[in-house]
């Protein structure tokens, strides 16, 4: 699949039934993008949820809450986060159940498309399966949560179509059912620190 320009981007990704052949009980969003293709901040999470489909909006539940939370936490503002941040999923559906790697593998051409016309100076996977996806890191959080990335040493796979001077940030789920930050909220505040001092580093 070649790099293809965004409108055209959005009606494949909004046509593609790919995984409804066997995933039939799979739910397509009428939106699963939020923000502007000139954003060279990219967030990327896992899949839509309920909040999602019901309300059309990206990242729009509680896990996108707590997001938000937590970037204005490292005092950047709702509206530097709308002008700068561009924020979609992995998988462009929402799974009913667990999440299959061939899902991944069937959306891999639209984040890589998506990668390609952003060309991020930074970019958040979040959760541990975005994060197995562009680090290629696959165990505990804590190994990883709390530092910036510059190229990968786990095998990723994405570091190939990423500018060579992209820095990975990576962060927990931000689901409130998710322990994990709540019990480790040092990683996660270092790793939003570098978040900071990267962006500050970009927008002086």
């Amino acid at each position: 699949m070649s790099y293809i320009r965004p409108e055209e981007l959005e009606k494949l990704i909004n046509s593609c039934t790919i995984c409804f052949n066997k995933y039939p009980k799979m739910i397509k969003p009428t939106n699963m993008i939020r923000g502007s293709y000139k954003s060279k901040i990219m967030i990327v999470g896992e899949a839509p949820g309920n909040s999602e489909i019901k309300n059309g909006v990206a990242f729009s539940g509680k896990a996108g809450q707590q997001l938000n939370n937590w970037l204005e936490s490292i005092e950047l503002s709702p509206e530097f986060i709308k002008n700068n941040f561009y924020l979609t999923s992995l998988i462009k559906c929402m799974p009913q159940g667990i999440l299959k790697d061939d899902m991944v593998g069937n959306c891999s051409k639209f984040i890589t498309n998506q990668i390609a016309l952003l060309q991020p100076i930074l970019l958040i996977p979040l959760g541990k399966i975005s994060i197995k996806y562009f680090l290629g890191y696959n165990d505990n959080l804590d190994g990883i949560i709390g530092k910036s990335y510059n190229e990968s040493s786990f095998g990723g796979k994405l570091f190939s179509i990423l500018p060579r001077n992209t820095k990975i940030v990576p962060l927990p789920h931000p689901s409130p059912i998710n322990a994990w930050y709540k019990k480790n909220n040092h990683k996660l505040n270092l790793a939003l620190v570098a978040i900071k001092d990267i962006i500050k580093e970009n927008y002086p």
